[in-house]
């Protein structure tokens, strides 16, 4: 078994889905719907976004009751928090690339919700 292969070990940056604690690839059909509510959180956070500012750097924030939006600009490092970390994409250098995802009708809804 290769080190990569064992059960303990992160997959490569962008490839991990959280499933209920099992590790695993993001499927092409998860990261299609995780880049559509990345739209959706993105348009949110910029257009009724709060920034704050943390040390030197500006982060655009927007909340509901149930979701929490953390934005940088500069970056374009956006996550999704519903209780938990839900989301993650990372546009650094190139397109948008899922770096955590985690599918739930919950979060998802409520995202979609704010979004009207």
């Amino acid at each position: 078994m290769e080190a990569a292969d064992h059960p303990l070990n992160a997959g490569r940056l962008g490839t991990s889905s959280d499933r209920g604690g099992e590790g695993g690839r993001v499927t092409p059909s998860e990261t299609k719907r995780a880049l559509n509510l990345y739209e959706l959180a993105l348009s949110l956070v910029e257009t009724t976004g709060v920034p704050i500012t943390l040390g030197v750097t500006t982060i655009k924030e927007y909340r509901t009751e149930v979701l929490t939006i953390h934005y940088l600009p500069r970056s374009g490092h956006l996550d999704v928090w519903h209780r938990r970390k839900v989301l993650t994409i990372d546009r650094w250098r190139g397109p948008p690339e899922v770096t955590h995802y985690v599918r739930g009708e919950d979060w998802e809804d409520a995202l979609k919700e704010a979004a009207k």
